[in-house]
């Protein structure tokens, strides 16, 4: 624990005391970070101070450069005119044979076929929502017959089990795809039971609509116009890289702080279009046992990109001395080629050995922190980095 006197100063906004010196190193780190803790909050205060006197005239004066509208390419280079040819043959297949097995659901076989598309960028990913939506469909259905048997003559807990199974379908909606739809084939289960149509025959009817249209999306995915997950990965990687070399170039020519932060906000959006080019490479369920290699991989990207953040907060303008350059092109180099290697970071076995050091530099704390760290996180890609 950090001295008392120095909690009492940070939590009263007081001028920080001396510590002593001490011998405990966790004591000095932890004290140490409580006063950049104390240094942060102060500055922020004062910046909303200045903002009240001048009615924040800097965030008034920022204007959006609205250029003109880009020309839409509708040739088959464009993702987009890509996967929208895909969806439309995927949901005719999926109509034809939805039809040959009912003239009233053939609906619940093209709408299947549509959803295993959304949100995913590579035939293996739409292969594995694909395998969700199946099993999500099959497992949710089994329950709710279930529920439904015991529920149905009971309104009022049919009522609550549905309202449950709703609101456990949305909070999984970002998680999970696969429980997601189990809470929502429940959901339909008890409705239909309530209103009653419910019966086996409409249950095995969606069933096997889900699973034609799954199956007429993945079908689709892997003929027509196929995007291969590693491929996905490689442009995801590229953005990447990009994002932070033109975030380190700016550092370097000591650009604006307001226009570092601009970058680093670009980065994270590169690294959440990589996490999701990278979801078919490894499994939800090893989040359980372990960090499978492509969690971790990702986490190094994770680790990179805050510390991006961190070194564009502090990478304005004079404060980048002739040694900090030195620094980021070296880090520069670092990157450009790394960025050669693409995806192949996710395929190398990667060990750890030997004792982790201390995670709080105290001898380089300031601007420089964010750039060192960089480094040595980007290190941890490859074995012998």
């Amino acid at each position: 624990m950090p001295p008392f006197a120095l909690v009492h100063a940070i939590i009263e906004g007081d001028p920080i005391p001396r510590t002593p010196v001490t011998p405990d190193e966790l004591q000095a780190e932890t004290s140490q970070a409580l006063i950049r803790l104390g240094e942060a909050r102060a500055l922020l205060a004062r910046t909303i101070e200045t903002g009240y006197a001048t009615g924040f005239v800097e965030v008034a004066a920022v204007t959006e450069t609205v250029g003109a509208p880009a020309k839409i390419d509708f040739s088959l280079a464009n993702p987009l005119i890509r996967s929208a040819l895909q969806v439309t043959l995927a949901s005719a297949i999926a109509m034809t044979f939805g039809l040959m097995l009912s003239r009233e659901r053939w609906f619940w076989a093209v709408l299947a076929s549509f959803l295993v598309f959304t949100n995913t960028n590579s035939r293996g990913d739409t292969a594995t929502k694909a395998l969700q939506r199946s099993l999500g469909t099959l497992f949710g259905i089994a329950m709710g017959l279930v529920l439904t048997t015991f529920l149905t003559p009971h309104v009022v807990a049919a009522l609550a089990v549905t309202t449950v199974a709703i609101f456990l379908a949305f909070y999984f909606l970002q998680t999970s795809y696969a429980t997601m739809t189990f809470f929502v084939s429940i959901a339909l289960c008890l409705v239909y039971g309530m209103i009653g149509t419910l019966t086996v025959d409409l249950l095995m009817l969606r069933i096997e609509e889900t699973m034609l249209g799954a199956a007429a999306g993945t079908f689709v995915a892997f003929v027509v116009f196929p995007a291969r997950t590693r491929v996905a990965l490689d442009v995801a990687l590229g953005k990447w890289f990009a994002a932070l070399q033109e975030l380190l170039s700016a550092a370097a020519a000591r650009e604006a702080t307001d226009l570092l932060i601009a970058l680093s906000q670009k980065l994270d959006a590169a690294y959440r279009d990589l996490t999701a080019a990278a979801r078919p490479l490894g499994s939800t369920w090893s989040v359980v046992t372990r960090p499978g290699h492509t969690r971790q991989t990702l986490a190094i990207f994770l680790a990179a990109t805050y510390w991006a953040r961190i070194m564009a907060k502090d990478y304005g303008g004079p404060a980048c001395d002739a040694e900090s350059i030195k620094l980021i092109d070296a880090e520069l180099q670092r990157v450009t080629l790394l960025a050669g290697r693409q995806s192949e970071c996710f395929f190398v076995d990667r060990k750890t050995s030997g004792a982790p050091g201390r995670h709080l530099a105290l001898s380089h704390a300031g601007a420089r922190l964010g750039v060192e760290m960089i480094t040595s996180t980007l290190d941890r890609l490859y074995p012998n980095a």
